[in-house]
């Protein structure tokens, strides 16, 4: 039984139907979302959610006929949400005028990206999406938003880059360098939330982790030093 409860997990994974999109986010109860909603709005109004009700759980079923229609379009709704984007050309200039600069405004930024990928809610939440990514409707939310990321961070990359006299080896970009960077977090964050112990610098600092030193390597490994004659 457990072999073959294993394998409708596994099939699952291909499973593009409205059904599956909804499961991942089937925890989320209709009650719930009303009283949050009521609470958000009363906030809004300056009020208490008592005196607030700007939602029923009728009119909520008016829009989403059903629990898995609301729970599919809740899904759809994180990866629209998407992430903060970290760096961009804004944070990266404020930090030089701060005075950071060279590799210590490369550690920084990788250090602001990788926490904040760790706390950022909506990033977590998006972890629910990766499994449905059969279902096309996902798929393309989680694409779009991906070329959006990498289309903004591109040019903070750049910035960093500069001031660390390095440049993208050829036949590289800068978005290249920003979809390495974020696969190495993506997946350092997924073994942090299993055991973040296990993610101690090996070299003994710190201030350090093996997720950094990754990065690291990575930015690296894909870009060189920019000459004196270059």
């Amino acid at each position: 039984m457990l072999s073959a409860a294993a394998k409708l997990l596994a099939d699952s994974v291909d499973d593009d139907s409205e059904e599956a999109l909804a499961f991942a986010v089937s925890h989320i109860r209709v009650t719930d979302v009303v009283a949050e909603a009521s609470r958000m709005a009363a906030q809004e109004q300056g009020g208490s959610a008592d005196e607030f009700h700007p939602l029923s759980i009728g009119a909520l079923y008016q829009i989403w006929p059903t629990q898995p229609d609301f729970q599919s379009a809740l899904l759809l709704h994180i990866a629209e949400l998407g992430s903060v984007v970290r760096p961009t050309p804004d944070t990266t200039r404020a930090h030089v005028a701060e005075g950071v600069r060279g590799v210590a405004l490369r550690d920084l930024t990788m250090r602001e990206a990788w926490q904040h990928n760790r706390s950022d809610p909506i990033a977590r939440a998006m972890l629910a999406a990766f499994p449905r990514v059969a279902n096309e409707q996902i798929r393309s939310h989680l694409a779009e938003g991906y070329a959006h990321f990498f289309r903004e961070v591109a040019p903070a990359w750049r910035l960093i880059l500069e001031e660390c006299g390095r440049r993208m080896r050829p036949g590289y970009t800068e978005i290249h360098l920003g979809r390495a960077i974020a696969a190495v977090i993506e997946g350092f964050t997924l073994q942090w939330l299993v055991d973040a112990d296990a993610l101690g610098d090996p070299e003994g600092d710190p201030e350090w982790d093996l997720a950094l030193r990754t990065i690291v390597a990575v930015v690296d490994s894909l870009t060189e030093h920019v000459t004196e004659d270059a």
